[in-house]
């Protein structure tokens, strides 16, 4: 899917269709960066079509510790997870600007 949106819209759709589904399953948003012709798309673009994923996929993981453990169990497992999600979501932002 992702191989066709690019051949269809261009512009990074490859991109976007992969971090959409990789919300759902992280591995094939990484499997399906492997699928893409080379330079259709660019380093950053295909690093934020993997990090995307990786930060919904670890806040999941967050969230359903949380509801489980509750926060006074879970509080420095949960603090543990909040740093990479922080970090992901900050390259982000500085990668766009």
């Amino acid at each position: 899917a992702a191989a066709w949106a690019e051949q269809w819209a261009g512009n990074g759709s490859g991109a976007l269709v992969i971090a959409l589904g990789g919300v759902v399953d992280v591995d094939s948003a990484i499997a399906a960066i492997g699928t893409l012709p080379p330079a259709s798309i660019s380093v950053p673009i295909a690093a934020l079509a993997i990090a995307v994923p990786v930060a919904f996929n670890t806040l999941l993981k967050l969230g359903l510790m949380l509801a489980i453990a509750g926060w006074r169990s879970a509080r420095w497992a949960a603090l543990a997870l909040a740093g990479p999600v922080l970090t992901i979501t900050a390259s982000a932002v500085i990668q766009r600007v």
